[in-house]
């Protein structure tokens, strides 16, 4: 076994065992003929080794890829080594350490074991989250791009699609039914897209309620993928209907960067938004050269607001009795210096999918507060103009906060702005939105339920919400085979509202049998094009001027005291 150095290194280095048995980490030293010299407690625990262990069966039963050629050893090549172990459930760092006498003659080797689970843990963890989705697990968006590419490169002559899915006003959803409901809707869809996996597909949750899927062509099924969202959502039981678009793009050129499949499939779903008859759309050039256009025409709507190009239009709602003015609702124009008066359909929808639409609502408002400040400073403080307010306004502003803000800045008179506020914003939480009426009522605001009957009503929100004006809106009656059911219809509506102390406006009437079909009901004021199209503010004063006008606050209380017999 050597020479008598040798030996009394080996007696001191048995002497250190005794030491070495209080270190936490495993310690093993071989001399140079590959016998087991000294080992710890902590080396017996974790590697099973006894005495009379070779250095080759040590390596064989640990998997330490470790062993010295004679060669190798005859040329004291090899010093130190490191190397990693995963045992028994934990990650180790190995150390070895070889002796050698005068770099020529192998004298043993050492080793120790170092736990490093947690670190490896810890860079585990960076690792994942540097490349998955917290929430879902599912890819990131700059490591889905990443995976593409590999996929892609891997497969040149597959053909594959690209889909980008986006669900509809997830906002509203999460400030209805909760952050959590929100959550775990994105956890289920991430479960669905590796339930559904096939070979080469690769998905990611982009961005909150955005995801994307790279697939094979072959395997791309529309009506599949749309099946699967509503089964999902169905199961789920919402209350609250939930529309998810997709976009596809084929990629025909595997060399195009990831990121432009990826904005290409989302270009062709926001040529959709919005649209409740479609889910699916596929890019083309025109789509791309319509967003292009689309763009230009976004920014010339931020200048717009900021150089106060948006105008009101004012619609009469009048009397049918006396044909007197009652107020007018306040509609948006364009009026663009380029393009000349631009209707809302052509710039409403580009505020609603950028959503800048509540800028332009607000902006809206405080129009109709100048306006009303105006009459006021000319001598007319009793003239109402009616403000349209719509679910969005409700969850993604201080509505309350807002509104009596407008007034307190102009000066106007709360009874003089009638707020219509359109039924879906009743639809869930009444009791907030009745705290919220209340309030608005109390300030002196006059408030209206808009379209009534035409969308997610329920009588249950007239019980609990107690508001001054319904509107109804005749257009939602206008296509019919039975018109004398619809008049049926009207006439509860008006005996409904009237029992509850409220007044009813009827909008969208065009015709004069409308009209005698109201009268006929009860119904006094009235709204459309019957009486007038909207008008500009100067023209709404001379209409006022020609057919007399009368207080609204005065005859909604009149309405409300004597409960008046139409």
């Amino acid at each position: 076994m050597g020479n008598s150095g040798t030996k009394n290194e080996l007696d001191l280095m048995h002497i250190k065992a005794a030491v070495l048995d209080q270190m936490s980490s495993p310690v093993v030293v071989f001399d140079g003929e590959d016998n087991i010299q000294v080992y710890n407690e902590a080396a017996k625990r974790l590697l099973g080794i006894a005495d009379g262990v070779t250095l080759r069966e040590f390596v064989q039963n640990t998997n330490l890829r470790y062993l010295l050629t004679p060669e190798r050893r005859r040329m004291g090549r090899t010093k130190e080594f490191h190397m990693a172990a995963y045992m028994n459930g934990k990650v180790y760092l190995i150390h070895g350490k070889e002796r050698w006498e005068n770099n020529e003659r192998y004298q043993g080797v050492f080793m120790v074991y170092d736990d490093i689970t947690d670190q490896e843990n810890m860079k585990n963890e960076a690792t994942y989250y540097a490349t998955h989705d917290k929430l879902t697990g599912l890819w990131n968006r700059d490591y889905f791009f990443e995976m593409v590419q590999k996929v892609l490169r891997e497969n040149p002559d597959e053909r594959f699609v690209m889909i980008a899915s986006d669900i509809a006003q997830f906002k509203l959803f999460n400030e209805i039914l909760g952050i959590r409901a929100g959550n775990e809707l994105l956890i289920t869809i991430a479960e669905d897209y590796r339930r559904l996996r096939r070979s080469n597909w690769v998905f990611s949750r982009v961005t909150a309620d955005r995801f994307a899927l790279l697939m094979p062509k072959a395997d791309y099924d529309e009506e599949k993928i749309r099946k699967e969202f509503h089964r999902i959502v169905s199961e789920a039981g919402y209350a609250l209907h939930i529309h998810n678009y997709y976009g596809v793009y084929e990629i025909k050129n595997h060399r195009l960067e990831p990121e432009q499949m990826y904005n290409r499939a989302y270009l062709a779903l926001e040529s959709i938004k919005g649209r409740l008859d479609k889910e699916a759309a596929y890019y083309d050039e025109r789509i791309r050269a319509r967003r292009l256009a689309e763009h230009l025409t976004i920014d010339e709507l931020e200048h717009a607001l900021k150089a106060d190009e948006f105008v009101i239009y004012i619609q009469p709602q009048v009397d049918i009795e006396n044909n007197h003015v009652i107020g007018g609702e306040t509609l948006v124009r364009w009026l663009s210096p380029k393009r000349g008066l631009v209707p809302p359909s052509e710039f409403v929808p580009l505020f609603e999918k950028n959503g800048m639409i509540t800028k332009l609502d607000y902006h809206v408002w405080e129009l109709a507060c100048r306006q009303l400040a105006k009459w006021t400073d000319e001598g007319y403080p009793e003239r109402t103009l009616s403000i349209n307010i719509s679910a969005k306004n409700f969850y993604l502003m201080d509505l309350y906060e807002r509104i009596v803000g407008l007034v307190e800045k102009y000066g106007v008179d709360p009874q003089r702005l009638k707020l219509e506020i359109t039924e879906t914003a009743f639809v869930l939480d009444v009791k907030r939105q009745m705290e919220l009426v209340k309030r608005l009522q109390n300030k002196g605001f006059l408030v209206e339920m808009d379209d009534f009957g035409s969308g997610y009503s329920s009588l249950n929100n007239l019980k609990d919400i107690s508001i001054d004006v319904l509107k109804l809106d005749m257009n939602f009656f206008e296509k019919t085979e039975n018109p004398q059911r619809s008049e049926k219809i009207i006439a509860s509506m008006v005996a409904l509202a009237k029992s509850l102390n409220m007044a009813v406006i009827a909008e969208g009437v065009e015709e004069k049998s409308k009209i005698e079909l109201l009268r006929r009901v009860g119904c006094r004021i009235v709204q459309g094009y019957y009486y007038s199209k909207p008008l500009t503010v100067k023209q709404y004063e001379a209409y006022l001027e020609t057919h007399g006008h009368e207080d609204m606050w005065n005859y909604i209380q009149d309405i409300k005291e004597r409960k008046m017999e139409q």
